[in-house]
């Protein structure tokens, strides 16, 4: 009114006076304040509980696949076995087959052998002897 500003508070040496109204202002003004800035605090807090939900949901999930891959591998990995055992076991039928083949064979040609021998002998000592006799005759 006169050109002088009057404050709406006064400072004393350990208080602060307000005026009529003053305080309700200030009030008004940091409730407004906290009530801007919550919503920012809010989304924040939010944010990090959803971050860390996501993490365990994600660690989980993971976790789940880990354990479904492993059980397709050990499945696919027991298929392999069983179809290496039946290929091994056909090649040794194989080997068993092809190997009493041969034994059978071996034995034909002995037995053939053996009467070949049986009854060549005594054409041997014959000659044998036949040889001796010649040497004999050939010396005197």
């Amino acid at each position: 009114r006169d050109g002088t500003y009057t404050w709406p508070f006064a400072c004393g040496k350990t208080r602060v006076y307000f005026r009529a109204g003053a305080l309700e202002f200030l009030e008004t003004r940091r409730m407004d304040y906290y009530a801007k800035h919550v919503v920012a605090v809010q989304k924040w807090i939010r944010k990090m509980q959803q971050e860390a939900r996501y993490k365990t949901l994600r660690s989980s999930v993971i976790k789940a696949q880990s354990i479904c891959r492993r059980h397709l591998a050990s499945i696919r990995f027991k298929r392999l076995k069983q179809a290496a055992v039946k290929v091994q076991c056909w090649i040794r039928c194989i080997n068993a087959i092809t190997t009493t083949q041969k034994l059978r064979t071996y034995r034909a040609a002995t037995r053939i052998q053996t009467m070949w021998r049986a009854k060549s002998v005594p054409k041997v000592r014959d000659l044998k002897v036949a040889a001796i006799k010649i040497q004999r005759v050939m010396r005197k």
